[in-house]
């Protein structure tokens, strides 16, 4: 009998604890995920920072000094009027993925899209990175890689873009479930009116003077794509 109680109590007690390993592996699987997930929008360093402690990530604002790249497509708008709802989005997300593809190649990430716009940001790992440059690159491959998109769908894709350097303030906006990692101040305002010039300019970018300048400390000139 006492043999017997033994087995049961060794079969129950393994029955727990391959339950408590399987949640184990379970939560640190999703947790991974999550991460990787994260890592699509935010900057590595902000992930690690949010993991390490969550409540100072999000009740902590900082203030960095970045490079903000803002995008519009010409004539969007008249184009998707022209044609079924399912190929405007659907021409809309290749224009934008080809984008937001080339920031990430530059080491810049997007922070939104803003219908056929986009704010990207470059500088926001907290190191000394050349981020002037990176932003200039990343908007002279984009109006590249916009012109060849056009070339090849047949389609009337034009782009502007806007690029300035300066302070911004960098935190979460919201409440809930509803929470926005994102940047604000005067930088991000002066490269969305950069981006709007180019239209009065008739231009397809506009680098203000302190992005420029900020380069030109550096050794090596942007090499446009």
């Amino acid at each position: 009998l006492m043999e017997m109680l033994f087995t049961c109590t060794l079969l129950v007690s393994v029955g727990f604890l391959g339950m408590w390993m399987s949640n184990l592996t379970r939560r640190s699987m999703e947790s991974e995920v999550s991460r990787l997930v994260l890592e699509r929008f935010l900057p590595k360093e902000v992930v690690d920072r949010a993991y390490q402690k969550p409540a100072h990530t999000i009740t902590e604002p900082r203030r960095m000094n970045v490079t903000i790249v803002v995008s519009d497509l010409r004539d969007f708008t008249m184009y998707a009027e022209s044609v079924s709802p399912e190929h405007a989005f659907a021409h809309l997300n290749a224009i934008q993925s080809l984008l937001a593809a080339t920031v990430d190649a530059h080491q810049g990430k997007v922070d939104k899209f803003l219908g056929d716009g986009m704010l990207a940001v470059f500088g926001m790992s907290g190191t000394e990175v050349d981020h002037a440059r990176q932003g200039i690159n990343a908007a002279f491959a984009m109006v590249s890689e916009a012109k060849k998109l056009a070339l090849l769908t047949r389609t009337p894709i034009r782009l502007g873009v806007g690029v300035h350097s300066g302070p911004v303030m960098v935190g979460c906006i919201g409440m809930g479930r509803r929470v926005e990692f994102t940047v604000l101040g005067d930088t991000v305002n002066v490269a969305s009116r950069l981006q709007e010039m180019t239209k009065e300019k008739g231009v397809e970018g506009l680098v203000s003077s302190e992005s420029w300048s900020q380069m030109l400390h550096r050794k090596e000139e942007p090499t446009p794509s």
